[in-house]
């Protein structure tokens, strides 16, 4: 899609979800202008969650960890490539403690996504 479809896209999904509907949406090198639309994001690396909660909390948390959100880049583009980095993601998987990161079980995506489908999963 082009920058203008992808927009009109999410904007579907954003009246869909206003209108009381469950939207999960996995996208692929999202635009900053459309990054900055999500509410929440949820970022998983080796099985591992690295961070659920809000687009807007999410540079707080990754500050916390020593990793600072460079001026004038896309953040979607950041938090892929520190998930690629090695060094970096030794960093947010080191311990659950440390990272704030969590082991998700095998399984375990199958019951958010059945509560996210009942519209009882929520990301405080």
């Amino acid at each position: 899609l082009d920058s203008k479809m992808a927009e009109d896209v999410i904007d579907i999904l954003h009246k869909l979800a206003r209108s009381g509907r469950t939207v999960v949406c996995t996208i692929h090198q999202p635009s900053y202008r459309i990054f900055a639309t999500f509410d929440k994001l949820v970022m998983l690396a080796r099985g591992r969650l690295c961070y659920a909660g809000s687009v807007e909390a999410a540079p707080a948390h990754f500050k916390a960890l020593h990793l600072a959100l460079p001026s004038n880049e896309n953040p979607a583009d950041v938090y892929m490539r520190w998930l690629q980095d090695e060094a970096v993601l030794a960093r947010l998987l080191g311990s659950a403690e440390d990272a704030a990161c969590a082991y998700m079980p095998t399984g375990a995506a199958e019951g958010v996504f059945e509560q996210l489908s009942a519209g009882t999963y929520a990301i405080s």
